[in-house]
């Protein structure tokens, strides 16, 4: 009961904080942003109803980690690295873009994780994070234009968190997931086969859950 308690809380912190970065992203780049008006609303104002449901999403998992969590190093690394790709995720939807900061944080979560847990360690790391940033600039190079240089850096950054070999598994979630979206894209006429699409989110959903399971946080694990 307690951690969930505490889950929460830092959840609404750490949602609260996520969202200020991502709006004052958004709104910065407010040229730039795509019309995403079916799927996502601005982030100009106080608190959209989208940012209330983003702080409330992070408080629930925080609520949920907080009761699964062996202690309180996997919550607190659990709910930065959730709050990240969710700021991410709304960011590359909106502006087709990964900020490097953000980037940078999720580098510096791997690092406490590994300073507070052990894991991964930090040669499974770096190979996770030489692994993930090598298939993107693979792809990158074999699609010009399909990747940019954000989902490369963020691939590698998901490599760092989980390490390898679940580095594969993460990016392997990932493609598949972005190539759902693609396939519901062009059936549904939003896109056309020469457009192209925010990758970061799919990237994130699938560093996300492997990052979970690495931490014994999800019922099948990693």
């Amino acid at each position: 009961m307690q951690g969930s308690i505490i889950g929460t809380l830092f959840g609404l912190l750490s949602g609260a904080i996520a969202w200020l970065a991502a709006r004052a992203f958004v709104a910065h780049h407010r040229d730039e942003a795509v019309d995403l008006a079916w799927l996502l609303e601005d982030a100009r104002g106080a608190l959209t109803p989208l940012g209330a449901l983003f702080v409330a999403a992070l408080a629930l998992l925080g609520a949920f980690i907080g009761g699964r969590a062996a202690g309180t190093a996997e919550v607190v690394v659990a709910l930065l690295a959730s709050a990240l790709y969710a700021a991410i995720t709304v960011i590359d939807f909106r502006v087709r873009r990964i900020p490097n900061p953000l980037v940078v944080a999720l580098l510096a979560v791997g690092a406490l994780q590994m300073l507070w847990l052990g894991r991964p360690t930090l040669a499974s790391a770096a190979l996770g994070l030489l692994v993930g940033g090598g298939i993107f600039v693979l792809l990158a190079l074999l699609r010009r234009g399909a990747m940019g240089a954000g989902d490369v850096k963020l691939a590698a950054a998901v490599g760092w968190l989980v390490g390898f070999p679940l580095a594969l598994t993460a990016l392997f979630w990932g493609i598949i997931a972005g190539g759902v979206a693609a396939l519901v894209l062009l059936i549904t006429r939003r896109a056309g086969r020469k457009d192209t699409m925010a990758y970061g989110p799919y990237l994130s959903l699938g560093g996300w859950l492997l990052h979970l399971a690495m931490l014994g946080l999800l019922p099948w694990g990693a």
